[in-house]
């Protein structure tokens, strides 16, 4: 299994990004936390490509 770092850095997201508070201080399990908003998120630098790459055709 990945490290949510790891995972992290595979979507684009910044290395100073931390977790929100509020998920650490409500007892839930951070990692499935973190996973979950991973799993549902963008890659930043895939979608700069693509955006960067549409602007080219115009």
């Amino acid at each position: 299994m990945l490290k949510t770092d790891t995972i992290n850095e595979l979507i684009g997201v910044d290395d100073s990004w931390k977790a929100p508070e509020k998920l650490i201080s409500n007892n839930v399990s951070i990692n499935s936390q973190l996973y979950k908003q991973a799993g549902n998120s963008v890659t930043v630098p895939v979608i700069y490509e693509i955006a960067k790459r549409m602007n080219q055709e115009d």
